[in-house]
This record gives structure tokens, C-alpha cells and sequence, in this order.
């Protein structure tokens, strides 16, 4: 075989190649960036499912930070309501939770420890962390005694403005992770710490301290 006749050859075969070769990658490409578009679709559409979801619980989840802060329509929900609104927060939440994100779901549990005090004797419900003082104040002669056994003991001696807090920087929490989950972007706060002057126990320890000093003072002058 003559070096012009392999010449031919492959020249033949490199026309036939090339064009296969380009058809096999352009094919590759579009596959790629066909299920990117299908990976991106998912996503909006995930997104889109949250944000109805999201619309259900959020105001729920509004009134019960209202109410563990003493702001808004707090005066108008008794104990036994709020318990309920509870199941009713979980059951909306926990029955699509596979939709939200792992970090959505941590921040719901730790919102809901910070309210409530979960896990007790079996078949009781989950007890307020709060005091019913405030509430007492408000329902007056209204106010059912039963409702006291609603409120976690720990809670009875008031609420302190580390209290109320642990409260609204989980509830930031909470509407961050919800927020990215429904692609929007994430606010540092969403509550002001306004609210923290709601405690019904005032932390008198800088006055403690300041107190000792002064009588130092008084002593060594």
C-alpha cells in the first residue's frame, strides 16, 4: 500500500471522525445543560411549594412570638389557645417537613423549645415559658385556675429579659432559615430588642454590683 493511499485514508476517516466527535460533544453539552434546566426548575418550583407552606405557619408562627413577648394581640389568647395553636404549627410543619431544609427544621425545634417546655410526663402537653402572672393581670376575673398547671414551672418566677432574648433571636432564627429556604435573602434581625423591655423581672445585678461598690468607696474614704 502506497504512503498516498494511507494519506487518503485517514484523511477519510478524520473527515468521517470530526464530525461525529463535534456531534458527541454538542450532545453531552446539551444534555448538561438540559439538566441544569431541569435542576433550576426543581429548585424554583421547591421554592414555590415553601412559600405556600410558608404562608400558612408564618402568621401562626407570629402570634406565638407575640404572645411569649408581650406584644400585639398577646392579651387576647388564652393559655389552652396557644397550646393549640402549637399542634397546629406541628402538624403544618412536621407533615410537609421534608420539603424545608435541615438547618428550617432546627430552627423550628429551637423556636418551639424556647416557648415551650416539651417532653414531659407521657400524654401531657407541652407547658408555656412564661409567666402566667402578666396573663392573670389581663384575663382577670376570666382567668380559669387550671390554666396555671399550663405554665412550666421553671417559668413561674418570671421573665427575665435574657428570657425574652432567647426568644426573639430564635424567631430571627426561624424566619432566616425559612427565608432562604423560600430564596429570599436573610435578614440579620427581623425584631427589633425593643421588645426584651417586656420582662416582668428586672436583672437588678448591675445595681447589685454597683451598690458594693459604693459602700467600698464609703469605707476606704
Amino acid at each position: 500500500m502506497s504512503i498516498d493511499t494511507v494519506l487518503s485514508a485517514v484523511n477519510a476517516l478524520g473527515a468521517v471522525a470530526v464530525p461525529v466527535v463535534l456531534a458527541v460533544v454538542a450532545h453531552r453539552l446539551q444534555r448538561r445543560a438540559s439538566e441544569r434546566d431541569e435542576r433550576t426548575a426543581r429548585l424554583r418550583q421547591l421554592a414555590e411549594v415553601r412559600t405556600e407552606h410558608f404562608r400558612v405557619i408564618a402568621p401562626e408562627l407570629n402570634d406565638l412570638f407575640a404572645y411569649f413577648c408581650f406584644i400585639g394581640g398577646w392579651k387576647s389568647w388564652s393559655p389552652p389557645a396557644i397550646i393549640e395553636k402549637k399542634r397546629s404549627l406541628d402538624r403544618a410543619f412536621f407533615s410537609v417537613a421534608p420539603l424545608f431544609s435541615p438547618e428550617a427544621r432546627s430552627a423550628y425545634a429551637t423556636f418551639m423549645d424556647a416557648c415551650f417546655e416539651t417532653w414531659g410526663p407521657w400524654g401531657a402537653d407541652a407547658r408555656l415559658r412564661t409567666s402566667p402572672e402578666r396573663h392573670q393581670q389581663v384575663w382577670g376575673g376570666k382567668w380559669d385556675t387550671a390554666w396555671n398547671a399550663m405554665f412550666s414551672p421553671s417559668a413561674r418566677r418570671g421573665v427575665s429579659e435574657q428570657d425574652l432574648a432567647g426568644v426573639r433571636k430564635a424567631y430571627d432564627l426561624l424566619l432566616g432559615r425559612l427565608a432562604t429556604d423560600i430564596r429570599l435573602e436573610p435578614q440579620d434581625a427581623y425584631v427589633g430588642a425593643e421588645v426584651e423591655r417586656n420582662a416582668t423581672v428586672v436583672d437588678l445585678s448591675h445595681l447589685e454590683r454597683l451598690s458594693r461598690t459604693n459602700r467600698n468607696e464609703s469605707r476606704t474614704s
